[in-house]
């Protein structure tokens, strides 16, 4: 090796073998030398690296900080390895290494320690606390199991812990979460991670005593009873809070309302129940003023929206799913002009919907699966930046109206699942015919709709961009129009369970890009219709039988949809 080297970065190459053990003992008289700050230091930049630590490392005697992250190194950790005194960083994630970790001396001057994402196994050793000056402690997603030890309070410099995907538990009979409230001496905390570890036990009151620095707190997947303390609100600078995927129950707490800097509240898959508050709006207000968007991760929950919502006057996305939220949604929600986004899809919201005012700057509206009722309103076209439209699996009525086609960014139309007509008597201009405005649109779907009405020939003036048309279940009668030929881009075509009949057009075969193709349940015949190319590649015969029951085909060569009865 030249004497003269200081530094070897060799990363991104498909090198592979045993790490030499003479290496480290001659790298160990020619570390490079920091002339900044007067230290040695030595970093590993080995990808793709297949291999074992030598046990020669611990006659790295200067060695502070050792990076040999993503290695594929596999084995035991060498305990010599946590005896070099000098040494404050190990960076060691993302490799295959294995057994237990090792005990650290009582000299360790070790500051960060990531070992997250191997197979190490056992206890986390009480001498773990030897270790006085470590900041950052990440032992993630391993098999440590047994306790979490109190002894990490003694770590008064800690800042960082990760513990999350292993297999430790809390203090029993009780699953006493006595771990916690030893950690309150650690005064610098900002993230504590352990999710996804059997706890059991309860959510103490002394949560409270946690460090005023904790931003990041994730407990998701603990199995954790009982309920959520009044306490949490005394983490005044938390900004993440992840207690979803466990077995809480009773109401969430007002004081929650009190953590004005909270961006992301995870409290999911549990039995909570109640109302959401005022409070609970007044802290979305501040996480809309922080943040320009909330977001709701409650589900089981039940509860009405809070009248307070209009006035997050900065909120540009407003998500919250699959909530269970009933009642009414205040008109003048609508109306904040800077909202973009709205998600409330799969929910029990029920009654009319609002007006759009002229100053609407919403992108995208899904109130899917709730009970909305009532027209579609002309209005709705004041709403011109819309580009998702989804009011799909709801009880809308009456006539869908044409002034959808003033959407002119519209994307994707959902409207399937309702009872929209179109006009009457003779269902004259269709809707259709408006949405040929709609130059970027997408998907339509609009199956299971009494529509009782034919397939017009000006379908051809669809948006050239449209891949996904179904209507399905309408009662659509009459022929299939030979200019369907046009639609160009589509990749699904649904249009079965109507009353069409006639022959299929062989303007289908030219629909080059049709991946999915629904004529079943109508009184069709064939006519000897080329199958498109797309089609002929993936799609075998039994599914051809399912898309064209019902069809009374001739017999024809094989490129062309044969033997389907």
């Amino acid at each position: 090796m030249p004497l003269n080297l200081t530094a070897l970065q060799i990363s991104s190459n498909p090198l592979n073998g045993i790490l030499p053990t003479y290496n480290f003992i001659i790298w160990s008289k020619y570390l490079y030398y920091d002339y900044n700050v007067n230290k040695s230091s030595f970093f590993f930049f080995f990808t793709n690296f297949v291999g074992e630590i030598s046990c020669k490392i611990g006659n790295l005697i200067t060695l502070e900080k050792f990076y040999a992250s993503y290695m594929h190194i596999s084995g035991l950790i060498q305990p010599s390895s946590f005896n070099i005194s000098s040494l404050k960083e190990i960076y060691l994630q993302n490799n295959s290494l294995s057994g237990k970790l090792p005990c650290m001396s009582s000299d360790s001057k070790f500051e960060e320690l990531n070992l997250g994402r191997n197979n190490l196994n056992g206890n986390i050793p009480d001498c773990i606390s030897k270790a006085t000056k470590l900041k950052i402690l990440s032992l993630y997603q391993n098999s440590f199991s047994g306790l979490i030890p109190n002894t990490l309070g003694n770590l008064r410099a800690l800042e960082e812990l990760c513990l999350w995907s292993n297999h430790l538990t809390a203090k029993p009979p009780n699953h006493e979460w006595s771990f916690l409230s030893s950690l309150a001496n650690c005064k610098n905390l900002i993230v504590l991670q352990i999710s996804s570890n059997p706890l059991y036990g309860i959510l103490p009151t002394f949560i409270s005593n946690l460090s005023a620095s904790l931003q990041d707190f994730c407990a998701m997947d603990c199995k954790i009873k009982g309920i959520i303390p009044t306490e949490i609100s005394s983490l005044s600078n938390i900004r993440v809070l992840h207690l979803g995927q466990n077995e809480m129950r009773g109401s969430i707490p007002r004081s929650i309302g009190n953590l004005t800097r909270l961006k992301e509240l995870y409290l999911d898959e549990n039995s909570l129940k109640g109302k959401i508050l005022n409070l609970i709006f007044k802290l979305i207000f501040w996480i809309a003023m922080l943040t320009n968007q909330v977001f709701f991760f409650f589900t089981n929950f039940a509860g009405e929206n809070s009248c307070e919502i209009e006035n997050l006057i900065t909120m540009e996305k407003f998500y919250a799913s699959y909530r269970f939220i009933s009642a009414l949604i205040p008109p003048s929600f609508f109306n904040i002009s800077s909202l973009k986004e709205i998600y409330l899809q799969n929910n029990s919201l029920s009654s009319k919907l609002p007006f759009m005012s002229l100053d609407s700057n919403l992108e995208k509206l899904n109130l899917g699966s709730n009970n909305f009722s009532g027209n579609i309103l002309d209005c709705i076209s004041n709403a011109s930046k819309l580009k998702i439209l989804s009011l799909y699996q709801n009880s809308f009525s009456g006539l869908i109206p044409n002034t959808l086609g003033n959407l002119s960014f519209l994307e994707e139309l959902h409207l399937w699942s309702n009872r929209l007509t179109t006009k009457t008597p003779n269902h004259g201009q269709s809707f259709l015919s408006s949405l040929a405005n709609c130059k970027n649109l997408h998907v339509l779907e609009i199956s299971s709709n009494p529509l009782y009405d034919i397939l017009p020939t000006f379908i051809s003036n669809l948006s050239t961009s449209l891949r996904m048309f179904r209507v399905v279940d309408c009662k659509i009668k009459g022929t299939i129009p030979m200019e369907i030929g046009s639609l160009s881009s589509i990749r699904v075509l649904h249009l079965n369970q109507n009353e069409l009949r006639g022959s299929i057009p062989r303007s289908i075969g030219n629909l080059t890009r049709l991946k999915e193709l629904y004529l079943d349940d109508n009184n069709l015949k064939g006519s000897g219709t080329r199958l498109p190319n797309a089609m002929e590649n993936s799609i075998t015969r039994s599914h051809h039988q399912s898309f064209f029951s019902r069809c009374d085909w001739p017999p024809i060569n094989s490129i062309l949809i044969d033997e389907v009865y």
